[in-house]
């Protein structure tokens, strides 16, 4: 039976399969719900970030917003380091 749905390419394909259930799925589970950052889940498929980066454009995932992380004051940091 043809499947129904986006075009995947054979490397999804074979992801999908491994996983038992759509790339855009898989993506929402380990990018949204695990929290894990595209580096992560490409290292995990044993694929280049940019590919990850744009199944989740193609799947139309949500990118998280870059920031650094807040910069703590003089006080915090003492605080912390004692």
């Amino acid at each position: 039976m043809p499947r129904k749905g986006p075009r995947v390419s054979p490397l999804q394909a074979q992801i999908e399969a491994r996983y038992g259930r759509p790339i855009a799925g898989i993506l929402t589970e380990l990018y949204i719900l695990q929290d894990l950052s595209e580096a992560q889940v490409a290292e995990i498929f044993g694929v280049n970030q940019t590919t990850v980066h744009d199944w989740l454009v193609k799947s139309g995932i949500p990118r998280r917003k870059w920031a650094f992380p807040q910069q703590r004051t003089q006080n915090e940091t003492r605080r912390s380091v004692r």
